[in-house]
């Protein structure tokens, strides 16, 4: 009875060592199949880094050589900037000049204006009246300082009145004005300037003769009856109504030079 029991748990041992090991074959296959796995992804992985870290250096290549051509471009906008702004102050200095001459010039301007409106009480009275619009326009000059935009003008208008003036001081000019004499009596009278130096005065009657000089408040004349024969004779050949002739004009007398 003991041995048949023996050989039962015999035969029990032998058929769980086969379960045992059939398992334990399972789970090593399994265990087999996820390594595999595992490999396998490992494998794809490794390949996928590699890939992923080839792209990354290609990308981080290119920031670097766009970060190159970047610090290049703001170099080379820094030496612009900075050439601009030396060119900005030398041209801020030359305009600081140029105002500055400016300002001379225009100092200069208004010290000739004041020179041609006192030279305007000594001109005759012909030339002041075709002048006449010009002096108004320089005479608002003392009113208020022009700007200096204002300066080509008036040197223009300065010049056209000095280029008027000296064209008159080169000729001899007969006019029709009228004088008053040492009484106060004022008539018609032929008037012959030579240029703004000295002029001659004969009445329309014949009657009267006088010489003329400029003065700071206008022409200043002296009335002589002795002077009416050669002034009546120059101013006939003036009007070319008796032939060029030596003629004994009176001058007016030469200011003493001052004492040192």
């Amino acid at each position: 009875m003991r041995a048949k029991i023996v050989c039962v748990g015999c035969f029990l041992l032998l058929l769980l060592a086969d379960v045992v090991v059939a398992e334990a074959l399972r789970a090593l296959e399994s265990q087999v199949l996820r390594l595999a796995d595992l490999q396998r992804a490992e494998w794809s992985a490794r390949q996928d880094w590699q890939s992923q870290r080839q792209l990354l250096q290609d990308q981080l290549a290119m920031l670097h050589k766009h970060g190159a051509m970047l610090d290049a471009a703001l170099a080379e906008q820094r030496q612009e900037s900075a050439e601009i702004a030396a060119g900005n102050a030398a041209v801020a200095t030359e305009l600081a000049a140029l105002l500055a001459r400016l300002g001379e010039l225009r100092t200069a301007l208004l010290a000739q204006n004041d020179a041609l409106l006192v030279l305007q009480r000594r001109l005759p009275p012909v030339l002041q009246r075709q002048l006449q619009d010009v002096f108004t326009r320089l005479g608002r000059l003392t009113e208020k300082e022009p700007d200096l935009a204002a300066l080509p003008g008036i040197l223009q208008a300065q010049l056209s009145v000095l280029t008027e003036v000296e064209q008159y001081d080169h000729g001899i000019h007969l006019a029709k004005e009228v004088l008053p004499d040492d009484g106060g009596q004022r008539c018609e009278y032929d008037v012959m300037y030579f240029g703004l130096a000295v002029a001659y005065a004969l009445s329309a009657n014949g009657a009267r003769a006088g010489m003329g000089v400029p003065g700071a408040d206008g022409w200043e004349w002296r009335w002589r009856d002795e002077w009416i024969p050669v002034i009546a004779q120059a101013m006939a050949v003036a009007r070319k109504e008796q032939p060029a002739q030596l003629l004994r004009l009176p001058l007016p007398p030469i200011a003493a030079e001052p004492q040192p």
